[in-house]
């Protein structure tokens, strides 16, 4: 079976277990003190995937409101920045985090083989590279240390509510508690991305905040993810959207049906450096029954 190690562990994220763990709990308590109080069932969340030194506060805000559900399965839907071609299975293995390992779910992974195998490859080596879905492993391992994982990449031109909704069925079928997160981050705006069409500084910003950002954003609060597929890959707003419209169509089918932001920052926000040129959206979804 494949052991998929922690590769941005000492980079993006901290390698060492109590340096790791310190700042997971921080985040999540920080997380804590935010969250509204719950108003139902957590079902699915999207969470963003960049250094924790951006996007980890946020991606929080997405675990820590998972975390009342006591999830037993947790089904990772990445973003993929590689150019695959199919949707990618990890069927069976393990994924090294610093605080401890996260198995896959063998005999669900099989189940979704057998219900969505001609939309859905079994492909271990399309994730030791993407990073989508490691930068968030180390969350479900200390918010679900028990839960076993199913991660899946989808790519652009993925059927990507088709894949979400097969593997909810299967996730309904198996009577085992189970939550959906899709991972992207938003817009990347600026010369360094080679988008900027409302120029730099804080007209650029306000525009990637308010309106960019904001429009993905709402779609998914809404639940329409078809629509949002369309739009982000239309605007450029997030690098996931296929990742979270999978999550999205995977909690339905585990039985959300309500959405609400959770939290909206930028990599500027965080990190101010002069007037802002180029930088990166995040974005923090919760899906209730």
């Amino acid at each position: 079976m494949a052991i998929r190690p922690a590769d941005r562990a000492g980079s993006w994220y901290p390698a060492g277990t109590t340096s790791c763990e310190t700042r997971l709990r921080a985040m999540l308590d920080a997380a804590a003190a935010a969250l509204p109080a719950p108003a139902g069932e957590p079902m699915a969340g999207i969470a963003p995937h960049a250094g924790w030194d951006f996007s980890g506060p946020t991606a929080a805000l997405t675990f820590g409101f998972l975390q009342a559900s006591d999830a037993q399965v947790v089904a990772l839907f990445g973003a993929d920045h590689y150019g695959l071609r199919n949707a990618a299975l990890m069927s069976s293995g393990t994924w090294q985090t610093p605080v401890g390992e996260v198995r896959v779910d063998v005999g669900l992974g099989r189940a979704i083989l057998e219900e969505a195998g001609r939309i859905v490859a079994d492909d271990p080596e399309a994730h030791f590279d993407e990073h989508s879905i490691e930068i968030l492993m180390p969350f479900v391992r200390h918010c679900f240390p028990e839960a076993t994982v199913v991660p899946i990449i989808v790519p652009r031109g993925a059927p990507a509510t088709e894949i979400g909704d097969a593997v909810g069925r299967v996730l309904a079928g198996s009577k085992r508690r189970a939550v959906a997160v899709g991972s992207t981050d938003l817009t990347h705006y600026g010369p360094n991305y080679g988008f900027a069409p409302r120029g730099t500084g804080a007209e650029s910003l306000e525009w990637v905040r308010n309106e960019n950002d904001r429009r993905f954003l709402d779609l998914a609060e809404a639940m329409r993810a078809t629509e949002l597929v369309s739009y982000a890959e239309a605007s450029r707003a997030a690098c996931g959207a296929r990742a979270s419209a999978a999550a999205i169509a995977c909690g339905q089918a585990l039985g959300a049906t309500r959405g609400m932001v959770l939290g909206h920052t930028t990599s500027h926000d965080v990190l101010p450096l002069g007037r802002p040129t180029s930088f990166v959206g995040y974005g923090a979804v919760g899906y209730l029954r």
